[in-house]
């Protein structure tokens, strides 16, 4: 104890031993330590530094981006014919739909002492949605039972037909600007187009069945028995439609 002025002994400094903190063998400079990976993931291989798993994708934005895809190759393609994906043609159908309701709604609204409520637009939300499923709801029915294709499923029907009246999403956007700037000179030719492009893409999911249906009778005779559903069905539709039409102008008319 007289040796030191304090009265403690300072402690040999350890050396640190050969190699450490070294690369080993066949291991890049800088790559001498690793971080040690977590209970349940893989272990690294000898001489392979460990990497951080990725991030895994959203699937709201994986489920747009192949909406986006889908847009853009049924534009340029409304015909060809891919793997069905059921999301993509509800997506194309709920929007469309949507989108005119809306349409509809700012021009019910633009009418002088016409004060639409949230009654009257669920109604024209109602009668949008189900004329325009109602289309594709045919199509299916008519190819699938009257001209027993098998093979255009309800899954498919929904893909294809959104193919096929893929130009009717940018025409209702344009009938949206115009009835929010309240320009109705080209509205109602633009809201017949939209409903004609459903019709077309009714009318080839028809022929396609003429073409692929295992019955022997004549293609006439089928094409006049796909007709006559055809028109039943859109008989009942537009019974049906006005029925809510008259309602929408009984709460239209109530306001004034």
């Amino acid at each position: 104890f007289g040796a030191q002025p304090n009265g403690f002994q300072q402690a040999p400094q350890q050396q640190p031993q050969p190699g450490f903190g070294q690369p080993a063998p066949g291991q890049a400079p800088g790559q001498g330590f690793q971080q040690a990976p977590y209970p349940g993931q893989p272990q690294p291989q000898p001489g392979q530094a460990y990497y951080a798993q990725p991030a895994q994708p959203n699937a709201f934005g994986q489920a747009m981006k192949g909406f986006w895809s889908w847009i853009v190759s049924a534009l340029a393609r409304p015909t060809v014919e891919n793997q069905p994906k059921i999301l993509n043609g509800i997506l194309h159908y709920v929007l469309t739909a949507f989108v005119l309701s809306l349409s509809l709604f700012f021009v019910a609204s633009a009418f002088p002492y016409a004060q639409v409520g949230f009654t009257a637009y669920l109604l024209i939300v109602i009668v949008t949605f189900f004329t325009l499923y109602t289309i594709q709801l045919t199509g299916f029915l008519v190819r699938h039972l009257v001209l027993q294709d098998k093979e255009y499923t309800y899954k498919r029907s929904f893909d294809e037909f959104g193919r096929l009246s893929i130009y009717a999403l940018p025409a209702s956007l344009i009938v949206l600007i115009l009835s929010l700037v309240k320009y109705f000179e080209g509205f109602s030719f633009l809201l017949s187009l939209i409903f004609v492009l459903y019709f077309l893409g009714l009318l080839y999911t028809v022929y396609q069945g003429l073409n692929r249906t295992k019955f022997k009778a004549d293609k006439f005779l089928l094409l006049l028995a796909s007709a006559a559903v055809i028109l039943v069905i859109f008989t009942i539709v537009g019974m049906i439609d006005r029925r809510i039409l008259e309602q929408v102008s009984f709460y239209v008319a109530s306001f004034f």
